[in-house]
């Protein structure tokens, strides 16, 4: 698949069939096809990029940098090659909030990213400068789900989560929540100062 799209387009979706699949559609991957009627819609919104590097290993592994693109709905599944194809439609974010909305989410999530931050210095400290050279809040938000969200079904739940607003909110309570963790964790080990708490 990989040598496929190097040579080609350089785009492809990543996403699980297995386990976006219901009962019947793994049936029916057995007989060599998906229908559309077999396969949950909600669970088949994924993402798609481009390759924008590629190192082979000697081992018959790569590394790759992918650039993500949009989201995308899988409507049909094709198994005559070694590998999966699809047919997608595009999905478009829905920014049904106002322009001022929209704009504060930038600042907002680095503020929060950065409180993050100050609790946990494992957490990578070269996320805050790449996220304030993003123009546009929607690749800010993608940007810190990717880089955040260790909750790999709270990524896939956002992911889905075609409104930009309701997506921000979903992960703020995720950053909210970590914070909340780290905080109680170093009350309990005794290893909390003011700072600690002042954003709290």
């Amino acid at each position: 698949m990989l040598d496929d799209v190097l040579k080609g387009h350089r785009i492809f979706a990543v996403t699980d069939l297995e386990l976006n699949a219901d009962t019947d559609a793994k049936g029916a991957s057995e007989a060599g096809s998906f229908e559309n009627k077999e396969i949950k819609p909600k669970e088949l919104i994924v993402g798609i990029g481009i390759v924008r590097a590629c190192r082979k290993n000697p081992d018959g592994t790569s590394h790759l940098i992918i650039q993500g693109m949009a989201r995308v709905k899988i409507l049909s599944v094709l198994w005559d090659n070694p590998y999966p194809l699809a047919n997608i439609e595009y999905i478009p974010s829905e920014k049904n909030k106002s322009g001022n909305y929209y704009d504060a989410i930038k600042p907002a999530l680095i503020d929060s990213i950065e409180n993050l931050l100050q609790l946990d210095p494992n957490l990578p400290e070269d996320i805050l400068p790449f996220l304030a050279n993003l123009d546009d809040s929607e690749n800010v938000l993608d940007v810190a789900i990717a880089s955040l969200c260790t909750n790999g079904k709270l990524k896939q739940n956002l992911l889905e989560t075609i409104s930009v607003s309701e997506r921000y909110k979903i992960f703020l309570k995720f950053l909210q929540s970590e914070k909340e963790k780290l905080i109680l964790h170093k009350k309990l080990l005794g290893d909390l100062n003011e700072n600690d708490t002042e954003n709290n």
